[in-house]
């Protein structure tokens, strides 16, 4: 085990510059924010003002009795750091559940939030999507969401009682509801291999929930992982986040003693942690993008509805062209055809 995890131990040596889990100021420098705050620039300024504008859209919600749900951007800042501020992030995200979806568009749209893509007559996310982008003229986006995954992805809590099992954290005077932590870290799991772990911060997250993060039952969290087809997933998220935590000793043989990795598991992980160390995409093409994203899942139904559900979404481009949907079966079954003798092996478990 220890053999096979050294290639990623030199991703630790990268973060241990100073501190040895460094979040703020390390990465995106320059990048630009709302630009409704003098200073935009600073990651710590834009945090804050995101961080206020979550507050207020919670507080605005609740008014209207809309229940909401906050994960990730400036919740991790307060649980990871104490401070919502000190946690670098781009938008928010809020989970409302679907037949409050509408009501809460338009709640949004109080605090002056449009919607970034058309919506649905009824005012619900458009046909193939979960969340829907909400923008403001000071350039804060809002990413509001009716499911925590895709539509074309298997993964789903959607049968878990997130709301009523909610923690709740203090931002900007608001007591936020944010997902219950074991929630929070499987979905930050299934996040990053969502997006192939192409962030480092993604890493870094999953390195200081293990570190200094609210506590997890290590067996409830299996167990959610097992049911939504997500064993793999989580294994390769605490792999990761153990190869940042400062090379600790014993750290990658706990990581496999409770999450119980497959061979596929330890290969990914090395993987996605070699890209990470050389700061190259883990896929450098489409179909090698889709291939990952099969590899990552250990159940073979998965990857067959993972595959259908992806062929059958359309893209944006397609969307926009052709908005009553008539062409859309005919586009999903050429590409389903095309996806299925692509990644044959993969589907039937060959290599996996």
């Amino acid at each position: 085990m220890a053999s096979a995890w050294t290639p990623c131990r030199r991703l630790a040596a990268r973060g241990r510059e100073g501190s040895s889990l460094s979040i703020i100021g390390a990465r995106k420098a320059g990048r630009a924010g709302p630009t409704g705050i003098p200073g935009s620039r600073s990651d710590l300024a834009r945090s804050l003002y995101l961080a206020g504008a979550l507050a207020r859209t919670v507080r605005t919600l609740r008014a209207a009795g809309i229940p909401s749900l906050t994960f990730k951007g400036p919740a991790l800042g307060a649980l990871l750091h104490g401070d919502p501020a000190l946690r670098p992030c781009d938008d928010i995200d809020l989970l409302v559940r679907p037949a409050d979806f509408p009501r809460a568009v338009r709640a949004a749209a109080s605090l002056g939030f449009e919607p970034g893509v058309p919506l649905a007559r009824n005012g619900d996310a458009p046909r193939g999507l979960t969340q829907v982008p909400l923008v403001r003229a000071d350039g804060v986006v809002l990413d509001l969401h009716a499911r925590l995954a895709p539509d074309y992805d298997t993964f789903s809590l959607d049968r878990e009682d997130l709301f009523g099992e909610a923690d709740r954290v203090d931002i900007g005077g608001e007591a936020v509801p944010v997902l219950c932590a074991d929630h929070h870290f499987l979905y930050l799991a299934f996040h990053g291999g969502k997006s192939l772990w192409a962030r480092r911060s993604r890493v870094e997250d999953m390195a200081l929930f293990l570190e200094r993060g609210p506590p997890i039952r290590r067996e409830r969290v299996l167990a959610l992982a097992a049911r939504t087809g997500s064993l793999r997933m989580l294994a390769v998220a605490v792999l990761l986040g153990e190869s940042l935590r400062g090379g600790r000793p014993g750290g990658a043989r706990e990581a496999a003693a409770w999450t119980r990795p497959d061979a596929e598991a330890l290969r990914l992980a090395i993987h996605f942690g070699q890209a990470l160390l050389r700061g190259v995409p883990a896929a450098t093409t489409a179909a090698a993008g889709v291939d990952l994203q099969l590899r990552l899942r250990e159940r073979a139904r998965d990857r067959a509805a993972f595959l259908l559900a992806l062929c059958f979404t359309p893209t944006p481009g397609e969307r926009a062209a052709d908005g009553r949907g008539i062409l859309r079966p005919l586009a999903g079954g050429l590409r389903t055809a095309r996806a299925a003798l692509l990644h044959a092996p993969r589907l039937a478990g060959v290599g996996a």
